[in-house]
């Protein structure tokens, strides 16, 4: 899920990114899953670009608890 919908601007499994993408791997999966969970809610105003609210918006809530879990278990 993560090499289809964030390794694009998310790098290396989240622990590197772009200039503007932080760092995302090893944060904890409830603080990730809720940041996740605002985004997917249409029409929540929010400062993360377009492309990453659309593509999570596609997730399931499962997907976006697996994808949280996942990311909190990334290392540098």
């Amino acid at each position: 899920m993560h090499q289809t919908y964030c390794e694009t601007c998310h790098l290396n499994g989240g622990v590197s990114g772009t200039k503007d993408t932080p760092r995302i791997a090893g944060q904890w999966p409830e603080y990730t899953y809720n940041l996740m969970v605002d985004l997917h809610t249409i029409g929540r105003a929010c400062i993360q670009p377009r492309l990453m609210r659309t593509r999570i918006q596609k997730l399931s809530q499962e997907e976006l608890e697996a994808l949280s879990h996942y990311y909190a278990d990334q290392e540098e």
